[in-house]
């Protein structure tokens, strides 16, 4: 009925020391490396920090930006209904654009199907402005990375000629949104109408797919309509 404790021999203790030593050894060494990195770290200009982890949120980089989760979350909520009222001004604004802007490569571009897909937005930084004016000024940097959208162009090379379904993927976009509120008005909502614009030029990748065959088997189809998207 007595408790029997077994005899550790000194070949066992000796490799459990070794073990306990070993892991505290190693517990030291990362809490010292941390140290030197964050040390490091504080040494980097900003090129190198942008290499080592990409663009910061503006709110990090500038302190009269907020975060903004708000409306992140408003609009994980209000995307539906948002981008179907988007996608139906800018493909209108956008045809128009593209048909006038187009080389004469292009017989004709237009919008078979334009859907900016389930993904929202997403502000990385929102910041007022103090004006003199009766305006309340609202920049927006957003981000954008709509890998499910849908948006084909009929491309048209000549008169006559079979038109191409051209597919836009992988869409990417980085910019800041300015919102304009002007004028203040006493009376519902407040103000008398709402601007939007870019400030400066966004940047914008994606990716180009014939539908049902090889775009690089069109000549100058590839360049041609990067460089009109882009631009």
């Amino acid at each position: 009925g007595h408790l029997v404790i077994p005899r550790v021999g000194a070949p066992v203790m000796v490799v459990m020391s070794y073990l306990w030593g070993y892991k505290r050894g190693g517990l030291r060494y990362k809490a010292r490396k941390k140290l030197l990195d964050v040390h490091q770290v504080r040494d980097f200009d900003e090129a190198t920090l942008r290499e080592l982890i990409g663009d910061l949120p503006a709110w990090v980089k500038f302190p009269d930006y907020d975060r903004a989760m708000w409306l992140n979350n408003a609009l994980i909520k209000w995307w539906p209904c948002l981008s179907t009222a988007i996608c139906r001004t800018v493909k209108q604004r956008l045809q128009k654009l593209l048909q006038k802007k187009k080389p004469d490569l292009f017989s004709s571009i237009v919008f078979e199907t334009f859907s900016m897909g389930s993904l929202p937005p997403r502000c990385s930084g929102a910041k007022v402005y103090n004006t003199n004016e009766e305006e309340i000024i609202l920049d927006l940097e957003m981000t954008w990375a709509a890998t499910n959208a849908d948006i084909v162009l009929s491309v048209r090379l000549a008169q006559g000629t079979v038109a191409l379904p051209v597919q836009l993927s992988q869409v990417l976009f980085q910019g800041t949104v300015r919102l304009i509120f002007k004028p203040l008005v006493p009376q519902w909502p407040c103000f008398g109408a709402i601007s939007v614009a870019f400030v400066g030029k966004p940047q914008v990748d994606f990716s180009l797919r014939l539908i049902g065959g090889e775009l690089m088997s069109v000549p100058g189809l590839a360049p041609a309509l990067h460089d009109l998207l882009k631009n």
